[in-house]
């Protein structure tokens, strides 16, 4: 099989996966939200019946976390456009950059700005928010803060332009340069927006 082709297969497979987490994430959000809306109604008849203090405090307690919970995942709603939209900026210039590849016997820039627009695509695709399962007990968290879907597009993009440098030019090229300013800028930008607590 070419290098093009399977390119363009795990650039739709990429597409189709990202797609169904983020389906699967909003069922869960609305299943989940009306898990919370139950427990809300019954924390709240509990709060409101004639109960000792010491249990009136814990169920207290209990419906301020439910409530924040509940607001958090109603802020975390998908938006179908936005998700579109980040396909098709992922998969119509992945596509047009893997075309760019094929045609061009030489190295050619162009497959740097499609590729990166590519990869702004790919970054919308994966940012999506997680819940924390009821229950769970942590050990250690793992903080991904804003800066990571950054990270992600400087280091892909440092290793699109390297591969195809590579693959088209003989010999050196300046374009190394750039390669080698990306990639530690990127891991840098990683190493920052990773936070073990």
């Amino acid at each position: 099989m070419e290098l093009e082709m399977v390119l363009k297969l795990l650039l739709a497979i990429t597409g189709f996966l990202s797609v169904i987490i983020k389906i699967k994430d909003s069922t869960s959000q609305t299943i989940r939200k009306r898990r919370l809306k139950a427990d809300l109604e019954f924390y709240e008849m509990l709060n409101s019946s004639g109960i000792d203090s010491d249990d009136k405090d814990r169920v207290t307690l209990r419906l301020k976390a439910i409530v924040c919970e509940y607001i958090s995942i109603e802020e975390a709603t998908v938006k179908w456009f936005d998700i579109f939209y980040a396909l098709l900026l992922f998969i119509g210039f992945g596509w047009w950059t893997i075309y760019i590849y094929e045609i061009n016997s030489e190295f050619s820039p162009y497959a740097i700005l499609t590729g990166l627009i590519s990869l702004t695509g790919l970054s919308l695709l994966i940012d999506t928010n997680r819940m924390k399962k009821k229950g769970e007990k942590v050990i250690f968290k793992i903080a991904i803060l804003d800066e990571f879907k950054y990270a992600i597009i400087i280091i892909l993009l440092a290793i699109l332009i390297g591969f195809i440098v590579y693959t088209k030019q003989d010999g050196y090229s300046h374009w190394y340069i750039v390669v080698g300013v990306l990639m530690p800028i990127g891991l840098k930008l990683l190493a920052d927006s990773i936070k073990f607590r």
